[in-house]
């Protein structure tokens, strides 16, 4: 993630035949799709805003690199069924010169589907409730693109831990394993194959920072960690203990 990141090292393009569901359509009977390993850049930040793109298989994180600092942050993830860059490609239909805010970087093997302006458009006179939905999408990314950034490194963590599960759930190759321990409302114990580097770098901290408050949590039996492993007892306990509920 971040960084360490491979760009675009997509696999070959292959033809998908439809129709799949979307949020507020259906596909063309023929489109074309690419595939993506963990690790790989689906579009990178500070380029331009001509696609917008719709994951038809996986996980991806959406990552901001501060130019300033030179640190960078999930703020927020995509799996299956939805769309990628919609905010900057919205703007890139009214003008030009508009760049993604984002990195797109897979977290699991995905399938993803680029539309241009005129593909997009396309689909969009094909369903009005696109509109709805698009708008939607739009406003709740924006406004997340706002909370994460003034959270501290703590309601960070939980933040990116609690993203992470939900967006995993189902998707076949995800860093996360959802174990059999199931306690109430539930709250059931998780294994999240990242490591201390990678949290660091996806919460835009230190990697002493994130081992100082592992250690601590680990002493309140909340998380239990391997290398490259992280496994949390009970989520809402672990939030409770960082100070931010996700949701």
């Amino acid at each position: 993630m971040g960084a360490n990141a491979t760009l675009n090292k997509k696999e070959t393009h292959t033809s998908y035949r439809g129709p799949t569901a979307t949020p507020g359509g259906s596909l063309p009977s023929v489109v074309g799709f690419s595939r993506y390993k963990p690790g790989d850049c689906i579009y990178k930040q500070g380029s331009p805003a001509t696609e917008v793109f719709f994951i038809h298989e996986g996980l991806v994180s959406l990552v901001h690199s501060n130019p300033n600092s030179r640190l960078s942050m999930v703020v927020g993830f995509a799996n299956t069924g939805k769309y990628m860059g919609l905010p900057e490609f919205f703007k890139s239909l009214e003008r030009d010169g508009i760049n993604y805010k984002t990195s797109a970087i897979a977290e699991a093997p995905s399938r993803v589907i680029p539309f241009n302006h005129n593909m997009f458009e396309d689909i969009r006179r094909g369903n009005y409730n696109i509109a709805d939905a698009v708008t939607r999408m739009v406003a709740e990314m924006n406004l997340k693109y706002l909370e994460r950034g003034s959270l501290n490194i703590r309601q960070k963590v939980a933040a990116y831990f609690g993203d992470l599960i939900l967006y995993s759930g189902g998707v076949p190759g995800s860093p996360v394993q959802h174990c059999d321990g199931v306690f109430k409302n539930d709250d059931g114990a998780v294994e999240i194959r990242k490591s201390h580097k990678q949290i660091a770098e996806a919460t835009g901290t230190s990697r002493e920072s994130i081992t100082r408050l592992f250690k601590e949590a680990a002493v309140r039996k909340l998380i239990r960690t391997k290398p490259g492993k992280i496994r949390i007892r009970k989520p809402r306990a672990l939030y409770k203990f960082l100070g931010y509920y996700p949701y």
